[in-house]
């Protein structure tokens, strides 16, 4: 709902002319209700390729529902609904989606439920993709989040997902079974050294956890795909990661330098 919010402010300041905005936020036996009214001019819609549209889809990944009342003079109002952790998995049963969005403070248990309710998904779907937002880092979860679900996974902090080419870039890598850490998470490798990585390694480490694969981290820094091919085996080999499919490598060494970060 955190994004229903930003896309549907950001729209009224932006488009609407709005002068007051109001946000209301229910949570009634696990259903989660958020509206945002504005007094602007009204008259919007959710066409195909428009950010309500976008948003729209972002809210029914979560299992739930977007409405838009815009009559034109009237101001706008945009209402999401979604279910808690038992309801989005009852909502995705009879039709899985590619991807589910979910919040790691989801109700009904807040806190950490997101990532719970995560691991309940890939268990049930495992073809399924999954992003986790959060409002904070929570590097110990997004190492359980890793662990848990080996690919087509992503955790990312919310602040990050405003920029919507880049949040667009996440889904694609998460459907095409890519593991997509939040930067914010992946550049705490830069303050530790597991066992003595140069750094350049520490770079490719990083930007692996990102998601990257190797041509986009060869010209992230500027150098070859053979180079950042050497780094990781130079990685893999400091790490003591076992020799096996190249992408659980990667997340073998993720996982690691998250359990660094815990030492």
């Amino acid at each position: 709902m955190y994004l229903l919010i930003c896309e549907a402010v950001a729209n009224a300041l932006k488009h609407a002319a709005a002068t007051t905005i109001t946000v209301t936020t229910t949570i009634v036996s696990g259903v989660a209700a958020t509206q945002v009214r504005d007094d602007g001019h009204g008259g919007a819609h959710a066409e195909p390729g428009s950010g309500l549209a976008a948003l729209g889809e972002r809210v029914e990944a979560l299992g739930g529902e977007l409405t838009v009342t815009s009559p034109p003079g009237a101001g706008t109002t945009v209402e999401g609904v979604t279910a808690d952790g038992p309801g989005l998995l009852a909502g995705i049963a009879d039709d899985p989606p590619d991807i589910v969005i979910l919040d790691a403070r989801m109700p009904p248990g807040g806190n950490e439920e997101g990532f719970r309710t995560a691991e309940k998904v890939h268990r049930l779907y495992p073809n399924v993709g999954i992003l986790v937002l959060s409002q904070t880092e929570f590097s110990t979860f997004a190492r359980q989040l890793v662990e848990q679900v080996p690919e087509g996974v992503g955790y990312l902090v919310k602040d990050r997902v405003q920029n919507d080419e880049f949040f667009r870039d996440a889904l694609f890598r998460i459907a095409k079974k890519g593991v997509v850490m939040d930067d914010a998470i992946a550049r705490q490798i830069e303050a530790v050294t597991p066992d003595g990585l140069s750094e350049p390694e520490r770079e490719v480490l990083r930007l692996a956890a990102t998601g990257l694969k190797t041509g986009a981290i060869a010209r992230t820094m500027f150098t070859t795909n053979a180079t950042v091919e050497r780094h990781l085996t130079s990685i893999f080999k400091k790490l003591k990661i076992p020799s096996g499919e190249d992408h659980n490598r990667r997340v073998l060494a993720i996982l690691r330098w998250l359990d660094a970060q815990q030492a």
